[in-house]
């Protein structure tokens, strides 16, 4: 989060080693994502904050990065994730770095899913 400029608030938590079996560039990538993800989503809060949290979780892993950025809409939500979706359009944003995590996912035998609780929180759940 700080190679990518973020300076708010940044919880991590974790229980200790946990053992995945996982790609380990892909990992990475997807991490990057949805915390680029949250730390554009909390540009705007005057107190931004993300939480990181790794635990175990019906024998398996879960890995969540939460943002008290603005939320996301029910409707939008459905799509993300979906090739060229994106709430960024204004800024640049192209709609392929859900979908990219989405397909790394997958291909590591992973679950990605969003929520969002408007106003102010989005939950990003990586369980491998």
């Amino acid at each position: 989060a700080r190679r990518l400029g973020y300076r708010g608030q940044l919880h991590v938590v974790a229980p200790g080693p946990l053992i995945a079996t996982v790609v380990a560039p892909a990992l990475r990538q997807i991490l990057t994502n949805l915390l680029k993800n949250a730390i554009e989503a909390t540009l705007a809060q005057e107190k931004p904050e993300i939480a990181v949290r790794a635990n175990r979780r019906d024998g398996r892993i879960a890995i969540t990065v939460e943002d008290n950025g603005e939320g996301l809409d029910d409707s939008l939500l459905e799509r993300l994730g979906e090739p060229f979706e994106t709430t960024k359009a204004a800024s640049g944003g192209t709609g392929l770095g859900l979908y990219v995590s989405s397909l790394l996912a997958e291909k590591m035998g992973a679950d990605l899913e969003l929520e969002s609780r408007t106003p102010n929180r989005t939950r990003a759940t990586l369980t491998l």
